[in-house]
């Protein structure tokens, strides 16, 4: 029997392609199985040799396999692409990083031939053309090639050298602090070589500031990456928060925050801060790792490199002990000023300008400690048993409640000697007496000393009595304008407390209906600003002066009310300063109607 020859011989064409293509594969083994699916059907009418039998049936199972074959390589070559694709992002990733690191690195041969080297390291030798086939030995002085050579020769990773490096343009060589590793390549049997090239001054400062941060007990330093995870973890870090290095390193540095601030995204606003200024300040409370609170103070700064910010540094120290010391001042300071300004509604009493029938009453005070609103100034107006009434503005030495206390000790001591008495000079001369014995009888250190205007208005009459001690002239505003400003000068004395037994004169006159008193303190006549184009450091002042408190007086409408000429007149002394008053005011204005 003659071999059996296949009449179609188009399976012959259909060959495994050379280079895998998966489609190409798969058809060829469709086209063996169809021609296979027909010999079975020849088989079966009998054209075919019984002996061919076992061959078909082995056939089948081997394309049976191939199918499954061809299956799990298209699987495979799918995994494969994605595999691929992966390669090249972090091949690209890899590139990016290495190219623009804030490191000179440069990635030799075992023989220390350069194969790749980043932009810090051609910056750091002077080569603006890729330094690709060039040896690093040919940077290196003769007289330290010996170091460079066992360095090349170490593989073990072990720590780097000191050596100097000749950069290309003729520059002078620097001192650099050279480290190898071994990394895995194709170029040698050994591997790659990856260089890291530092200035010796650069890695000085980083060696010293590493064991500063280390050694720093007091302030707890903290390193995070532009994520905000925490990179390093000193001394102080692990005393303030309680955490260890291996507890926080790793973590986002927001476990450092209270809930409510994580809630409120402080963290990342204080990075982003950081980023746009440099650096942002942190004054908050912050969180412990058993849960307690401690207010820090510190900041969290940008550090940059490789054209962009590439780590933050944060730093702070626990104030807690300082906080609730300023806590309790503040509250203390709050508690004082409260009692002060009470105590000072009750020295300086509302007066209604209708208290005292047949004249308009007005005063107002304004005192040169905005945190206290108390001081020495101060005013008064009372009626004596025969119907007269004593206009008072005194002005006592010192600042504060202290001051005030005092103030409302003269004021009251004036108050008891003139309703024993109405005379107005005896009255000034017991009362500077009472303020000379004062600092004997309490033993006080410091001097107590007082100005003082005292008028005595009959208000049946318009006749007044005046008498200084130390203090500005009494202001009589002329109703008709023809006469203008009247000054009582001629009753001026000694300040309160400079000499004993001092004695006082009075200077006497009658108003007219519709006149007005102006008493003012130095706090508003001794108002101050320095004169336009003065040279600098000179001091060239201008006071506002007693003129200048009458020539504001006087510009007031006369239908304005005693009220308003006090708010007028201290509205034009901060005017005249462009700002707040450096001493207590007091202005207190009087008319006969």
């Amino acid at each position: 029997m003659e071999p059996y020859r296949f009449a179609d011989r188009s399976v012959r064409s259909h060959a495994i392609p050379d280079e895998g293509n998966a489609e190409d594969f798969a058809a060829t083994i469709k086209a063996i199985h169809d021609q296979y699916a027909a010999l079975c059907q020849g088989n079966a009418i009998g054209a075919l040799p019984s002996v061919l039998d076992l061959a078909l049936e082995n056939l089948g199972a081997s394309l049976e396999e191939l199918l499954k074959v061809e299956q799990k390589l298209r699987q495979q070559n799918k995994a494969l692409t994605t595999s691929t694709q992966q390669v090249d992002v972090e091949r690209l990733r890899y590139q990016d990083l290495f190219e623009y690191a804030a490191e000179a690195y440069v990635v030799t041969d075992s023989y220390g031939c350069i194969h790749e080297a980043n932009r810090e390291a051609r910056i750091l030798l002077r080569e603006e053309g890729s330094l690709s086939g060039k040896f690093l030995a040919s940077f290196i002085p003769l007289e330290d090639r010996n170091i460079f050579w066992s360095l090349l020769r170490k593989t073990d990773g072990s720590a780097g050298r000191e050596l100097r490096l000749t950069r290309a343009r003729n520059t002078p060589s620097i001192p650099i602090f050279a480290s190898m590793m071994v990394v895995p390549g194709p170029h040698g049997p050994t591997g790659d070589l990856r260089w890291q090239l530092r200035p010796l001054q650069v890695e000085q400062e980083l060696e010293r500031y590493r064991l500063l941060v280390a050694e720093a007990y007091d302030y707890a330093i903290i390193l995070t990456d532009i994520e905000g995870e925490i990179l390093n973890w000193n001394a102080g870090a692990e005393r303030i928060f309680g955490y260890m290095a291996e507890e926080a390193e790793g973590k986002h540095f927001s476990l450092l925050f209270t809930n409510d601030d994580c809630k409120n995204g402080v963290p990342a606003q204080e990075m982003r801060n950081a980023e746009a200024n440099g650096k942002a300040a942190d004054e908050r409370w912050h969180l412990r790792k058993d849960g307690s609170c401690f207010w820090a103070s510190g900041s969290l700064t940008a550090l940059r490199g490789g054209g962009g910010v590439r780590w933050f540094a944060k730093v702070l120290r626990d104030r807690t002990t300082e906080k609730r010391s300023e806590d309790a001042t503040a509250y203390d300071l709050r508690r004082a000023s409260r009692i002060a300004q009470r105590f000072q509604q009750d020295m300086l009493p509302q007066i209604p300008m209708d208290t005292f029938p047949g004249m308009s009453v007005a005063a107002l005070y304004e005192a040169a400690w905005d945190e206290a609103q108390v001081g020495g100034d101060f005013y008064d107006a009372f009626r004596l048993s025969d119907g007269q009434v004593v206009i008072v503005v005194g002005d006592v030495s010192g600042k504060g409640l202290g001051a005030a206390v005092r103030a409302n000790e003269i004021r009251t001591a004036l108050r008891a000697i003139m309703r024993e008495s109405p005379d107005p000079c005896a009255a000034l001369s017991r009362l500077n007496n009472f303020v000379c014995d004062r600092a004997l009888l309490d033993g006080e250190r410091e001097h107590l000393y007082a100005s003082l205007a005292l008028v005595i208005l009959d208000p049946l009459s318009g006749k007044i009595a005046c008498t200084l001690a130390g203090a500005d002239p009494v202001l009589v505003l002329k109703a008709g304008g023809a006469n203008g400003i009247r000054k009582t000068t001629g009753c001026t004395g000694l300040m309160l407390g400079v000499a004993a037994h001092s004695t006082y004169r009075i200077e006497e006159n009658v108003l007219e209906p519709g006149d007005r008193l102006l008493l003012v303190t130095d706090g508003i006549t001794e108002t101050r600003r320095e004169l336009p184009g003065s040279p600098m450091g000179e001091g060239r002042l201008e006071f506002l002066g007693e003129d200048g408190a009458a020539a504001i007086a006087t510009q007031i409408p006369r239908n304005a009310t005693v009220e308003q000429l006090c708010r007028a007149v201290l509205e034009g002394a901060h005017t005249f300063c462009a700002g707040p008053l450096a001493d207590d005011a007091c202005i207190l204005a009087v008319e006969w109607l």
